[in-house]
């Protein structure tokens, strides 16, 4: 098969929402490769198999906002991608997340205007800057109102155990607020919160084993 017909297989089935014919076609775009040249394209799928959890899709993603190939160059966000990245063992993201580390020190980032400051905090695995970034999101606290990136913010601190980010995320996917309802799974990370010492989840639990269903979801 020619590299045009396999590029035509794959983004049809990439447009079926397949995250890893999406991250072939981001590569393909890439580079060229049976199809023409669009690093903006590429980027694009990128993004959504990103969204969908592929780690190699995670770091590319990252390169473009690191050189702003494709997309406006914004070094947070870069660094946010490269940290998912990296929890998930993605050794070049882990090397770029070094070399944030090294060329933004304490001193650097504590320079920084207060939602820049925390949002590159939180890129770089900071797990309470994390968790004020997906409050700030979900509320609309001084950025717009946008719950999908108020749930990616809740999911990195919730990896690292940050016990309100669970709770939050749990009613999120719980309620499908915002993000694919998920009953068991919300059910399982207010479950971990509560056991963590979540007050508030652990009242959530409670109420549920006596109404026999979920309470009215409870944010605060």
């Amino acid at each position: 098969m020619s590299e045009e017909a396999t590029y035509k297989t794959l983004r049809t089935e990439a447009e079926r929402g397949d995250p890893r014919a999406q991250q072939s076609v981001a590569l393909m775009l890439d580079f060229g490769n049976g199809a023409p040249k669009d690093p903006m394209e590429a980027t694009k799928w990128f993004r959504l198999a990103a969204e969908q959890g592929l780690p190699q899709s995670q770091y590319h993603l990252g390169l473009k906002y690191d050189f702003g190939e494709g997309v406006e160059q914004d070094r947070i966000e870069a660094a946010k991608w490269y940290s998912l990245a990296a929890e998930q063992g993605q050794e070049e993201a882990r090397y770029c997340l070094a070399v944030f580390h090294r060329f933004w020190g304490n001193n650097a980032i504590d320079s920084f205007d207060d939602v820049k400051r925390i949002r590159l905090k939180g890129a770089l695995g900071d797990e309470k800057s994390q968790f004020h970034l997906g409050i700030m999101y979900y509320f609309g606290e001084v950025t717009p109102k946008d719950q999908r990136e108020a749930a990616k913010w809740f999911a990195m601190a919730s990896v690292r155990g940050h016990y309100r980010a669970q709770y939050y995320l749990g009613l999120m996917r719980y309620y499908g607020d915002g993000v694919p309802r998920d009953r068991d799974a919300g059910l399982a990370l207010i479950r971990t919160a509560a056991e963590n010492g979540e007050v508030a989840a652990q009242t959530f639990l409670r109420d549920f084993l006596v109404l026999g269903k979920a309470p009215r979801a409870a944010y605060g």
